[in-house]
């Protein structure tokens, strides 16, 4: 049987050498910082077992960190047992071509989204979506290649289906989580409806219930606000936006910033060592989504390059993925924002440009908790067939619209990435709610808030994130802070 330190350094290895393989392959070789190669079949059944042994007859002292340690292990395991269904997917979907006869050459289907989102013409539109539909009814036949391994390896650590395996990660029940998200639904359902149909009236033409997929991925692509993020402006108006707030760069040598000439995603942050050597490279980008993705890998940036180095390794080396989800969406959120575009922009009325974004935001927390509540049933059992409904259903009830009942083994994001996300968005809109309470509308440059952000870091690998969160408002119920945020600007 390995030790726990034993374990913490073999998953502490791979983790580093994730990054640094993948800092490789953008960038180049990192000379001066140098990991042993990790080849070895690592983790094993017997590894996981003894980790789940451990966790689950550990004090309170250890139990957050040694949850920490088994999220990351399982992650692994999960990883190298699906590996080669999830890389026949990929293969598929990077090599798959969508033939639609009424357009002059065939599209990538990893360009599709990006097609729909640009197209004017929705009878286009319709010809390409319905064409790429079918190409992922072939991916089909490697979904449940994927899935079949991944139900097969879950019950093989011991747990009756994917369902408990989150709740033990997460230390969650999953209908107490889902609970808040239907009140969220709920709250926001009259809202998102009535500015959805605004907006698809004014721009298409059409109503809510009878939109279709890609002519959502229409509405939102529209760039009305491209001029006010040119790429040149992007580094030196983050720089600056971290001086006002309070952050010091010298004061802060383990967080480098790195600029890139080009970069695919234009941001991102490499977590070499946490907290020691947090590098966040950047690239010129433009448009709101180009500034909010650099936004994004900085929140992220900042709150690891803020953890307490004296912390125990299972507790700083594996933090909670929502909570990085929750930051990077607190600092990703500016570029939405009407005073930060004001003060950092410099336009002087932004409102009406920025209310389509925010209307995004709705939307996507919207889908993302359909997919939730889809989640729950396709996880409950490994039966495969008979979902589609479901997904039809979950996704209709939380956008207004019909999405491809095709899609129900596709969008789905393996490792609980929808569960995180949401969690984490839920933690943000409410610690974005708190901080205009306290701060005021410019909190984003006040260094009182910074310090106050810095002091929830410096807590965040001792406590989980719903402890966090009765910390800061001195009670569970947080769903009318949420609806507050959301709502907010809309």
């Amino acid at each position: 049987m390995e030790t726990i330190n034993e374990l913490l350094t073999q998953a502490e290895r791979r983790r580093q050498t994730r990054v640094r393989d993948e800092y490789s392959r953008r960038f180049g070789p990192i000379d001066e910082w140098a990991v042993e190669a990790d080849e070895s079949e690592w983790p094993t059944l017997a590894t996981v077992r003894d980790l789940q042994t451990a966790f689950r007859i550990a004090d309170p002292s250890q139990a957050l960190g040694l949850r920490h340690l088994l999220r990351f292990t399982i992650g692994e395991s999960l990883l190298r047992q699906t590996h080669i269904s999830s890389a026949d997917l990929l293969h598929q979907q990077q090599s798959a071509v969508v033939e639609v006869p009424i357009l002059d050459e065939p599209v990538p289907f990893w360009q599709v989204s990006s097609r729909l989102a640009l197209e004017r013409k929705r009878v286009l539109r319709e010809a390409l979506e319905n064409a790429a539909t079918s190409v992922i009814q072939g991916f089909h036949q490697v979904c449940r290649q994927f899935w079949s391994h991944l139900f097969t390896t879950v019950e093989a650590l011991g747990y009756p289906n994917l369902i408990a395996l989150w709740e033990e990660l997460s230390g969650l029940r999953l209908e107490a989580f889902l609970q808040p998200l239907e009140a969220i639904l709920r709250e926001t359902e009259d809202t998102y409806r009535d500015r959805m149909q605004w907006h698809l009236k004014r721009a298409l033409g059409i109503q809510l219930e009878v939109a279709k997929r890609h002519d959502i991925l229409a509405l939102f692509g529209r760039e009305e606000t491209a001029g006010w993020f040119p790429r040149s402006e992007l580094l030196p108006c983050l720089q600056q936006w971290l001086r006002d707030w309070g952050w010091q760069a010298e004061d802060h040598t383990n967080l480098r910033i790195e600029p890139r000439t080009e970069m695919a995603g234009g941001a991102w942050c490499a977590a070499l060592v946490i907290p020691a050597d947090i590098r966040l490279a950047l690239a010129p980008a433009e448009g709101m989504r180009g500034y909010l993705q650099a936004f994004r890998e900085a929140g992220k940036s900042l709150l690891l390059a803020s953890l307490p180095a004296a912390a125990r390794g299972e507790l700083r080396c594996f933090p909670d993925p929502s909570l990085l989800e929750g930051q990077a969406e607190l600092c990703g959120g500016l570029i939405r924002t009407a005073r930060w575009v004001q003060i950092y922009r410099h336009i002087r009325q932004p409102e009406d440009g920025l209310n389509l974004a925010q209307l995004e935001r709705l939307y996507l927390v919207r889908r993302y908790i359909g997919k939730c509540l889809y989640e729950r049933t396709f996880y409950e059992d490994s039966v495969l067939d008979g979902k589609e409904e479901a997904y039809r259903d979950a996704l209709r009830r939380a956008c207004g619209f019909t999405y491809p009942e095709a899609y129900y083994l596709y969008d789905i994001d393996p490792g609980f990435g929808t569960f995180w996300n949401v969690r984490g968005w839920v933690f943000s809109a409410f610690i974005r709610h708190q901080l205009q309470q306290q701060y005021a509308e410019e909190w984003f440059r006040e260094p009182d808030a910074l310090r106050a952000l810095q002091e929830l870091w410096c807590q965040s690998p001792y406590r989980r994130l719903e402890a966090l969160l009765e910390q800061v408002s001195g009670a569970p119920p947080y769903v009318d802070a949420v609806v507050a945020d959301l709502l907010g600007d809309l």
